[in-house]
């Protein structure tokens, strides 16, 4: 037979659950799978499912690329994705001073596409780059989505764009 909590003990689980189920809500709408997440719940959430949507949400592209922001846009619309979705973040100078630290808990984004950038960057905290403490944390930041060419090689060009949206969005 199980122990009886005392009241202070009870109210330290419930804390404690309470975030742990906060932290995968969190999780699990980041990742696009809060549907099925809440219908694994022990308790009838069906009425508010109606209120819980796909991912639509912000995307940040982060990364050095030669590519113009309008040819971003541009390869954004033609997959039927809206362009006004992205957040860029391209030249050298802009990579090296975001405050990545402001990406931590945050839902303006679903998803960060990264590229080739500094290893020294702001928000920078234990991890040897930014990318690893974004794949590292997954239920701390948005989904991180590594922008490839052809060979494996961190590159965002037109093609390697297009292929990270075709593979991980549409």
């Amino acid at each position: 037979m199980d122990d009886v909590l005392s009241m202070e003990e009870l109210e330290v689980l419930i804390a404690d659950v309470t975030e742990k189920i906060q932290n995968q809500i969190v999780h699990h709408n980041r990742q696009g799978q809060l549907n099925y997440y809440i219908s694994q719940l022990p308790i009838d959430y069906e009425s508010s499912n109606n209120y819980i949507q796909e991912k639509e949400g912000k995307i940040l592209v982060i990364g050095q690329s030669q590519v113009r922001k309008k040819d971003f846009r541009g390869i954004a619309s033609s997959l039927g994705i809206d362009s006004k979705r992205f957040d860029l973040i391209i030249s050298y100078e802009e990579v090296k001073r975001f405050p990545f630290n402001r990406l931590a808990y945050s839902d303006h984004y679903d998803y960060i596409f990264v590229g080739p950038m500094p290893h020294k960057v702001k928000g920078l905290e234990d991890e040897a780059s930014i990318i690893a403490q974004i794949e590292n944390n997954p239920d701390v930041y948005p989904e991180l989505i590594r922008v490839l060419s052809q060979s494996g090689e961190l590159k965002i060009t037109k093609s390697s764009f297009k292929r990270a949206l075709e593979e991980n969005i549409i």
